[in-house]
């Protein structure tokens, strides 16, 4: 290591660059091992803290610190119906599918939520019947990323909002109140083998996915009806590098 060290001009070396070089070579470091070696006051002293991190970095001392994505404080998923949607079952069905999307999202930043928002609208812009636009929300009876318990209250909610007799246009599904697994409150009086065999579940339910595809494992209410809510993607650019379906045949 210290013979590659030696062959990086110090300016090269990331934390310090062309705006420190000239100071560390009147010094008499001319090379990243010369920094390696330089005493961390004389680094101090001429350096920026993002020099000294690297100095230390260099002599083996973790200083830089990991930096991670931030994760979403709140997760919503919701796209625009293709057609006005007037029954509850289309619009149980689509719920379904953006809460699948949402779960999804939880578990991958591995986050629990604690409440569950569905909002309904009509097109503002469609004069062939009523306006309707409203939303309702409920708390969890824990925080939970287990879509079964999550689905149950966006689809009680769904119910509680939907009027007949409306052309809707879009519903939303949002996750709030997000906390982090490892440090997520349990219920006093839930049963931890209940949870645990839930986790569990949810596991092998997202390995399968992650293996088969997006969707080859779906609760009932999203595998029904010919979805004619479902955005329009006419112009979507085919996956040539990812689906063998999108690859175009040649005669």
């Amino acid at each position: 290591m210290d013979r590659e060290l030696a062959r990086i001009p110090v300016g090269d070396v990331w934390g310090i660059g062309w705006s420190k070089k000239k100071t560390l070579e009147r010094l008499g470091i001319r090379t990243a091992l010369d920094l390696k070696l330089c005493p961390l006051h004389i680094a101090k002293k001429h350096l920026t803290i993002t020099g000294l991190r690297t100095v230390q970095e260099l002599g083996g001392v973790p200083a830089n610190e990991r930096i991670e994505a931030e994760k979403n404080r709140n997760i919503c998923a919701s796209k625009s119906f293709a057609e006005p949607v007037c029954t509850l079952a289309e619009l149980e069905e689509a719920a379904a599918a953006y809460t699948h999307e949402a779960v999804r999202r939880l578990r991958a930043q591995n986050s629990r939520a604690r409440f569950v928002s569905v909002f309904l609208m009509t097109s503002p812009w469609d004069d062939a019947g009523p306006q309707h636009c409203d939303q309702r929300s409920a708390a969890l009876a824990s925080p939970t990323s287990y879509l079964p318990d999550i689905l149950d209250t966006a689809s009680a909610l769904l119910r509680d909002l939907y009027r007949e007799g409306h052309r809707y246009r879009k519903v939303m599904v949002n996750l709030l109140g997000l906390e982090d697994d490892v440090v997520s409150q349990p219920d006093l009086f839930a049963e931890t083998a209940a949870d645990e065999g839930k986790q569990a579940l949810m596991r092998c339910f997202d390995s399968i996915n992650r293996r088969y595809g997006q969707n080859a494992i779906r609760t009932a209410l999203n595998i029904t009806g010919n979805r004619s809510w479902s955005m329009r993607r006419r112009f979507l650019s085919p996956a040539y590098t990812t689906d063998l379906a999108g690859i175009p045949d040649v005669y």
